[in-house]
This record gives structure tokens, sequence and C-alpha cells, in this order.
């Protein structure tokens, strides 16, 4: 049974079986990040001075974010986000001060740019809290590429990573983490059947993943697009993100996760698997996608008005 020491404004302190017979305090902050938190956490050090940081939230104050992880940092402290958690913004800047840092295999951590927040809502790119954030990365050991993919996405936007794709990028060292305290653990995910080989190999998936960047058109309007692919296991999966162009500045930001399945004549059916970041009014789609010489071509299966889309190799 967990041993409950401390409990008030998001923070707990509970000791927990990490691994069978051998238990572990954890800390944990979940939902969202203010200065009562960072009061929170340092009383709750008091009590469990070496515990792992369990994290879960949307994100929240930036500050006391970069204070929380500092002593994370200082400590050498391990930080987790849990199976089947997310962990966005400020909430993620605080993950990434962890030594270690362990990302569940299902869990997803998301970052975006620093937010100047008008009386109307509007929100627009705060120049100066992303260089208090680049600097902070900077603390942490992060290079340029690092920041780039932590900083690129717009205040309403998020890129999101799983495990796979932390691991792809080269970004981190992740380890898979085990379900949160208090928790059950997941049941497994359901599987997508293995499709028939081809009867003979196919070129279609050769160099499929990586980054990919173009255009992707809908209607009459396009948006920029970026596709990173990787595998997990037996399938591929991907990151769809999509928006703004200079002729038409005004268009939301989007991003899809997607698992993908090789069809019998080699390509890779894409579906979304969440839209928790589509702007409003946009709907999902799904990509039936192979590799043709220098590029990623893919059909969009389910919106009639949009084009093939093209997308030339970034990275591998």
């Amino acid at each position: 049974m967990p041993r409950w020491l401390i409990a008030g404004a998001g923070v707990l302190v509970v000791t927990w079986m990490a691994q069978p017979a051998r238990a572990q305090d954890a800390i944990v902050i979940q939902g969202e990040i203010t200065r009562e938190t960072l009061a929170r956490f340092t009383e709750a050090l008091a009590s469990a001075p070496r515990a792992r940081v369990v994290l879960e939230g949307p994100g929240g104050e930036v500050m006391p974010a970069l204070e929380i992880g500092r002593i994370i940092r200082e400590r050498r402290l391990a930080t987790l986000i849990p199976e089947r958690a997310t962990c966005a913004s400020s909430c993620g800047l605080i993950w990434l001060a962890g030594a270690p840092r362990l990302l569940g295999a299902q869990a997803l951590v998301g970052f975006h740019a620093a937010a100047n927040v008008a009386k109307s809502g509007r929100r627009s790119v705060s120049a100066p809290g992303n260089a208090i954030i680049g600097g902070y990365l900077r603390e942490l050991g992060f290079d340029d590429q690092a920041i780039y993919e932590m900083t690129r996405a717009p205040p309403r936007g998020m890129n999101w990573f799983n495990a796979s794709r932390m691991g792809a990028l080269g970004l981190t060292q992740v380890s898979r983490a085990e379900p949160a305290p208090g928790r059950p653990a997941p049941s497994s995910p359901p599987q997508v059947p293995p499709s028939p080989p081809p009867s003979a190999p196919r070129p279609a998936t050769t160099g499929l993943n990586g980054l990919w960047e173009g255009e992707f058109r809908c209607g009459r309007e396009a948006r920029t697009a970026r596709m990173m692919i990787w595998r997990e296991g037996s399938h591929h999966a991907a990151s769809f993100e999509f928006g703004p162009t200079a002729a038409s500045p005004n268009l939301a930001h989007g991003a899809l996760q997607m698992r993908g399945a090789t069809t019998t004549d080699g390509r890779v059916r894409f579906e979304p698997e969440g839209t928790a970041s589509l702007a409003p009014g946009d709907r999902p789609i799904g990509l039936l996608a192979w590799v043709e010489g220098p590029d990623l071509r893919a059909e969009v299966t389910n919106r009639a008005a949009c084009a093939p889309v093209s997308l030339r190799k970034a990275r591998s």
C-alpha cells in the first residue's frame, strides 16, 4: 500500500513499489504549474530528498518550472512521465532536467515557443521568453538542434515527442518507464495485424524513416508540412505537422500523431492516433505513403479536396 507523506497544490509525495520488493519515494507533480507548485515541491524534497519526480499535466508558468528543473538537475534526481500520460510545455521543461529522464513507451512530452498573451487572449511568440528557455536548455547540455525542436512550434501549437521519436532525433537518452504510483499497469495496446508480405521485395518503403519537409494542399490553400517517420517494433509511427506559409500567414498550426501499417503493395497506410493538437475546425487525415526517388509521396485517404503530398528528405 502507498504511504502518503504530503498532499496539496498538485504536488504529492508517495512511497511506491518501483520494482518487486523495492520501495522508492516519488514526488508527483500534476496539473497546472504555478509559483505555489514550486513552494510545495521544495517542501516535499525535505521529506523525500532523493525522490523520483513524476510529471503529468498541461504546463503553466515558465519561471517556476525552470526553478524546479534547476533543483532537479542540481540534485541529480530522476524524472518520469508514466505510461499513457502527457506532459506539455513547462511540464516538459521540468522533465528535461532529470538524470535520468524516463518516458513511458506510450507517453508523450510536448514543447512549444514561449508566448506573450494579449488582453484579448491572442498569443504571440515571446523572444525574451524563448531566450530564457534557450539559456535553461543550454544549462542542461542541449545543442542548437535540440533547442530548435523544443521551441519551434508556435504558442498555440505543440511539437509532440514519444520515446521512439526522442531516440530517432537523437535529442536525449530515453528509458522505457514503469506505470505511475497508484496506477495499474496499462493493458497492451491493440496490435495492428501485419499485412501479408508481397510476393517479391519492393522498394516503396526503403528509406522511409527520417524527417521530410514540403507543402500540403487541401482545397485552394497550401500549408507547410513536416513528417517525421520512425519504426516502433513491427510497424511505423509518424508525427505529421502543418502550418502557415508565406502566402497564407494566418493559417493555423496543427499536428497529428500517426500509426502506420504496411499494405500488400508495399506502401504504408498511416492513420491518426489522436487529434489533441489540431486547430479548431481541422479534421484528421489519413495518408498512404511510399518513397519515389528522392521524395516521399502520399495520397490523402479520407479527404477528397486534398492533393497528393510530395515531401523532400530533410534528414535521415
